[in-house]
């Protein structure tokens, strides 16, 4: 049985662990192989939901080591130093045949640790999008050192993940490559998600879904829109659905002054979101523009297709121009400067559209043919055979 290093920055018990890891690798380790976790977890998580899940990965043979995710400077380098020790302790103890790398810090800790082991490097996000939202400056050392360690762990590796073709296209234009890359997007359980008929024709309920932080989220957008819609006399209301970054939303709330009538924060377990996205409409997607940011696949497109929801976003995002020249569940839209091109006219067809029973179904059939969790499943089955054959 071959034994895979699973290691991510992210924490199992995040919502993204729970949606994005751990269907997975639970899915993998049925097939026959066998992993050990190294993840970092919030402080914030109680250590019976820790426990809980060390124990039921246990009983599937998969041993987890929960390294602690603490805020700060001086913990950013702890956690780079912790990370890179415990990387060498498992190569040391255990017979490792394939690393998995998820993401760009994993990726930064792995080549810190000078570990050697054959790896996958699976891109959750280009380092350029450091730039895009404006967390550093473009041509900066800092963007350039982190452009460096990106192309080294792209050569250096065995196999490649990206979240959508656009990314693929890049790295075969950019480098000179002769390895398997898999695109396999941020994926859901489709059938998990029932849409729903009976919905209220006289409100367009919308809702937004995951990151609030600025950069790269722009939850602004979306608070400017329901603002539009209701200044145009349309009845609607969005519900902000975030875990941990409700006094940054409430803040920009507060800025733009939208009425509590038009608004609610509330925060959901992951399971939680299968049942509660088909009560909407319309889900929205929000992002700053970027040439790197261009190629990125936000989990909540799926989501939102699933659950039945019409999609309105942003320009600037590859898979969801591509998406909405193939189907009519998907429109951008242009904001600027406050400025929203949508007016009366496109509001009464959206409204039209969001009431229809059939255009809900093709919402969640477009989702069953690029998000489908089994699908993503197939592919990561396909790069690990291939990989360690």
């Amino acid at each position: 049985m071959n034994t895979c290093l699973y290691f991510t920055y992210d924490g199992l018990l995040d919502p993204l662990g729970q949606s994005q890891i751990l269907p997975y690798i639970l899915n993998l380790s049925e097939k026959g192989f066998k992993f050990i976790i190294i993840s970092y977890e919030k402080t914030y998580q109680s250590k019976t939901k820790v426990a809980k899940l060390k124990k039921s990965l246990k009983n599937r043979n998969i041993f987890w080591k929960p390294l602690v995710f603490k805020k700060g400077g001086i913990h950013f380098l702890e956690r780079i130093i912790i990370g890179a020790i415990y990387i060498n302790y498992f190569h040391l103890k255990r017979k490792i045949d394939l690393v998995h790398l998820r993401g760009g810090y994993s990726g930064l800790i792995f080549f810190i640790s000078l570990c050697r082991n054959k790896f996958i490097y699976d891109l959750r996000a280009f380092w350029g999008q450091w730039a895009d939202g404006g967390r550093t400056k473009y041509n900066s050392i800092t963007y350039r050192l982190l452009l460096i360690l990106e192309k080294i762990l792209i050569e250096r590796s065995a196999g490649l993940i990206v979240l959508d073709k656009s990314g693929k296209d890049f790295i075969k234009k950019t480098f000179n490559l002769n390895k398997p890359i898999e695109v396999i997007p941020t994926s859901t359980q489709v059938e998990k998600f029932k849409i729903k008929k009976n919905l209220d024709k006289g409100l367009i309920k919308f809702v937004y879904l995951g990151g609030a932080s600025f950069p790269p989220y722009r939850v602004i957008d979306a608070i400017l829109l329901i603002k539009h819609f209701t200044s145009l006399g349309f009845n609607c209301k969005i519900d902000i659905i975030n875990k941990n970054e409700h006094s940054i939303i409430k803040n920009f709330i507060k800025k733009e002054k939208l009425n509590k009538k038009y608004y609610s924060i509330i925060s959901l377990n992951h399971e939680e979101i299968f049942k509660k996205l088909p009560d909407y409409d319309v889900g929205l997607v929000f992002l700053e523009k970027g040439e790197w940011i261009h190629m990125s696949s936000p989990t909540k497109i799926g989501e939102y297709l699933a659950a039945g929801l019409h999609i309105i976003c942003n320009r600037g995002i590859a898979v969801l121009e591509r998406l909405s020249k193939d189907s009519k569940c998907i429109e951008i839209i242009d904001i600027f400067y406050g400025k929203i091109d949508y007016d009366h006219k496109k509001i009464k067809n959206l409204q039209s559209r969001i009431i229809d029973i059939n255009k809900r179904n093709d919402s969640q059939e477009l989702a069953k043919k690029y998000y489908s969790l089994a699908k993503a499943n197939k592919k990561y089955f396909k790069i690990y055979k291939i990989l360690l054959n």
